[in-house]
């Protein structure tokens, strides 16, 4: 009888306390029992429950009892494994019942529960049986094929034994069959292609079990007298330069082999007396262009030439990598086959200056550096960036720091807005940076400074309120020599009226 016939039956009392367990799941416990009859329920667990063979455990199929006494319970459920309080099957003040029989199904614990209610509430006793016993693991322990050598187009069978298993399957490496369990036999099994096949039987269940045999598969039709070992690499990838090679080989005195190139319908290269091994290059190799070699009686296999794609930088070079004066002539070459970008920094190149008009899988371009210079190479394609690669340039010879700053000097007046009006040419060793600038590596030797003819605006302004203009005359020059290496020489440049530099 269900919970829902019982309560038909029960008596108005009794038929309230069940509806004040529903009300305890969500009323205050001050509110339950303000309804409840007088007399606490009482769980009494002494035979709760009586010991299996394994201690207080189970092994599938093994059935348990639980036995108990209550007082002053109006209400009674138990409920099992699996059910929720409310839903279980009422039972008696005093009592006993059957748990299980027992199986593996997860979890590996059985919980039973008494649900009372008494006049100091709702009262749960439960217990929990245990696994003591390991699941089964499936087992393969044979595999047999009726043959391990065929003619292509025949069939091989296989037969099997296991132990544990509920499913297992035979798989080629491309399809997959279910077969029984946990011992059996089937046929049928037919290799599409010459050579060796591995059929593989394994545990459909997830397990780790498993056995193989390999058939031998030989086309009847092809020339005895001509073995084939092997044709590759394949895919045969092209090299930067367009090239690509091929090695293939065969046994035998009725081989015949021949080796062609294709490109669409026509031939790039064919040759009908090729040896039975060797290896051979082509040069103007296209993507999607073939190999293929024929030998026996007509016997062929293919392969597909592909275009390497990846970007990359294969040597990057300073020709020469030491010079004696700054400003003398280093070749930077490089190589980055596949590459649609080349990008080139350091030194006159600041920050980062295309040279890809320059070449990509074999470019050079001849730089000026004036003292020892790190040049940083990049390369692109649509496909990928390229790792980046540096190479150094040193100068040998000695070097020194030069610092310059400019001033103005213009009577009795204000100082220019900005000294950056002002600028110089300089003949030496390297060419200056132009502008101020502090401790510049510069190569030792006689420089020379000249200014040129400018016109500024001070920062005063005349009696109308226009500002003053100042003619700055050409020719003024100051010459100094750097020839201690690591010292630092300053240089200090005057503007006047006329214009003039000084060292100081």
């Amino acid at each position: 009888m269900s919970i829902m016939q019982r309560f038909k039956k029960l008596s108005f009392a009794n038929a309230l306390w069940m509806l004040i367990a529903a009300l305890a799941m969500v009323l205050p416990q001050a509110q339950v029992k303000k309804a409840q009859a007088q007399g606490d329920c009482v769980i009494d667990l002494t035979g709760w429950p009586l010991v299996l063979t394994a201690a207080y455990g189970f092994t599938p199929g093994q059935t348990g009892s639980l036995v108990w006494t209550s007082t002053g319970c109006s209400y009674l459920e138990l409920v099992g494994p699996g059910q929720q309080v409310g839903f279980g099957t009422l039972v008696g003040a005093d009592g006993n019942a059957t748990a299980g029989p027992f199986t593996y199904d997860y979890p590996y614990t059985k919980t039973y529960s008494l649900n009372g209610i008494g006049d100091n509430g709702q009262i749960f006793a439960s217990y929990t049986f245990y696994l003591t016993q390991v699941p089964p693991v499936c087992d393969i322990t044979g595999f047999n094929a009726s043959t391990t050598t065929i003619n292509l187009g025949q069939s091989v069978s296989f037969s099997w034994t296991s132990t544990n298993c509920t499913s297992l399957n035979i798989s080629d490496g491309t399809n997959t069959y279910a077969v029984s369990a946990p011992n059996g036999q089937s046929g049928g099994y037919t290799p599409t292609t010459v050579g060796t096949t591995t059929y593989t039987i394994s545990d459909g269940g997830g397990g780790t079990s498993s056995l193989s045999r390999q058939i031998s598969v030989t086309d009847p039709n092809v020339n005895p007298g001509c073995t084939f070992t092997s044709f590759g690499p394949d895919p045969n990838y092209i090299d930067a330069f367009g090239n690509a090679s091929v090695t293939w080989a065969t046994s035998g005195d009725a081989c015949n082999v021949s080796l062609a190139a294709t490109r669409g319908a026509g031939y790039s290269y064919y040759n009908q007396g090729e040896p039975n091994f060797g290896t051979k290059t082509l040069s103007g190799v296209q993507d999607g262009d073939m190999w293929i070699l024929s030998y026996g009686n007509g016997q062929t296999s293919t392969i597909i030439m592909r275009q390497n794609l990846d970007c990359s930088i294969s040597g990057f070079f300073a020709n020469p990598a030491t010079f004696s004066s700054a400003g003398s002539a280093v070749t930077l070459s490089w190589s980055a086959p596949w590459c649609t970008t080349v990008i080139l920094s350091g030194g006159e190149f600041g920050s980062g200056t295309d040279v890809t008009a320059n070449g990509t899988n074999s470019g050079s371009i001849v730089a000026h550096p004036t003292n020892t210079t790190t040049y940083h190479l990049n390369a692109f394609s649509n496909h990928n960036q390229a790792l980046m690669h540096d190479v150094t340039a040193t100068l040998s010879g000695p070097t020194c720091k030069l610092s310059i700053n400019r001033r103005i000097n213009y009577g009795n007046a204000p100082s220019v807005t900005s000294n950056t009006s002002f600028a110089y040419y300089n003949s030496g060793p390297t060419s200056l940076p132009g502008g101020d600038f502090s401790d510049q590596v510069v190569p030792c030797g006689d420089y020379n400074l000249s200014g040129f003819s400018s016109q500024i605006t001070t920062s005063a302004t005349d009696s109308n309120g226009n500002p003053i203009v100042a003619n700055i005359k050409s020719g003024a020059s100051v010459s100094f020599s750097l020839n201690s290496a690591n010292t630092t020489q300053s240089v200090i440049v005057d503007y006047q009226t006329p214009a003039k530099i000084e060292v100081k």
